[in-house]
């Protein structure tokens, strides 16, 4: 072969290779505009999400102290109308903050002290006037936040920069008017289903440890739907703290079978709304907490409960006030 011929070869070779090069430069440059792209939309969606729900916190501020009275609770009125849409409601910072995350099974133990302590859970909190009257009493007091629902469709920003608090998972009951709340769970649920809806309260409440039943006689007292149920929850690292809304209940048994601590609520302070009865319902509290070292009592955000609250300060004397988190501490059970 001359020599011209393999000087052409030669050439033609290093031209290609030039070439190649090139196509790869401009196709990283190609690549890299798209995710300047893809990065600029996630930062306008965020800026977007986060104006919105606070514009619509906002609007939860101006709740009337009437509407403050009417919170769902075991005996209290609930809504006639619910939405009909099965659309999950979750903000996409949370799903951001937390993509990839792993979390864990757990398990509890119910942390030493050298005094009584009482929990005092505020259930069917859903809008931000609650919560300022919960933290206007002074006693640790822990709110359980309605996951989104028509009370409040963005109620899981409440919990935001919040370390004390707690989720209000409704569950079927015998009432039919309670069972029409947004997203209740039934005992004839799908597992599927069950799996889903205790993903989405994940998404929902990233940073949340404690849930407890709204209502949900019914289905804490099926065996089979209620350790479904717990084995999600557990695996998405929640800990169920059982409002005990009947006696039939079975997240005892389902508990011990995993070796679990058993959390469950001893007192319901405010079955009926006057303030002597309430405080009457604290006193009981205070014994058992004495006898057994501590207890657990539930009410709701009714003007009567508030008031009371305010007032027990005798009563309260001998224990301490804690945050459900500051009795019970999580462990890693794997």
């Amino acid at each position: 072969m001359s020599s011209r011929k393999k000087s052409s070869q030669k050439k033609g070779a290093l031209t290609r290779a030039k070439e190649r090069r090139k196509k790869e430069r401009e196709r990283l440059k190609y690549i890299l505009k798209i995710l300047s792209v893809i990065l600029l939309l996630s930062s306008v969606i965020l800026a977007f999400g986060f104006f919105t729900s606070k514009d619509k916190n906002s609007s939860d501020d101006n709740i009337s102290s009437k509407h403050l009275e009417k919170n769902i609770s075991v005996k209290t009125e609930v809504p006639e109308e619910y939405p009909k849409d099965e659309d999950e409601h979750f903000n996409l910072l949370s799903i951001l903050t937390n993509w990839g995350k792993k979390t864990k099974s757990t398990r509890c133990i119910i942390k030493k002290s050298n005094s009584p302590r009482l929990v005092i859970i505020i259930d069917d909190v859903s809008n931000i006037r609650q919560i300022k009257a919960i933290e206007n009493i002074p006693y640790h007091l822990t709110p359980s936040i309605f996951p989104p629902s028509e009370l409040s469709m963005h109620s899981n920003t409440l919990a935001r920069g919040r370390k004390h608090f707690m989720v209000h998972l409704p569950m079927q009951s015998g009432s039919k008017q309670f069972n029409k709340m947004y997203k209740t769970l039934f005992v004839t649920d799908s597992k599927k289903k069950m799996e889903k809806r205790i993903k989405e309260i994940r998404r929902l409440f990233p940073n949340d440890i404690f849930i407890n039943n709204h209502t949900g006689s019914v289905f804490t007292s099926n065996y089979q739907a209620m350790k479904s149920l717990y084995g999600y929850m557990r695996k998405e690292g929640f800990i169920f703290v059982d409002s005990r809304t009947t006696a039939k209940s079975k997240v005892k048994k389902i508990v011990a079978e995993y070796k679990d601590l058993y959390i469950a609520r001893d007192i319901f302070l405010d079955n009926k709304q006057n303030v002597p009865y309430i405080l009457s319902q604290l006193k009981r509290a205070v014994k058992i907490a004495k006898h057994r070292g501590y207890a657990i009592a539930i009410g709701h955000p009714h003007r009567a409960t508030l008031r009371a609250l305010h007032q027990a300060k005798s009563i309260l004397k001998d224990v301490q006030v804690v945050y459900i988190d500051e009795l019970v501490k999580r462990i890693s059970s794997d």
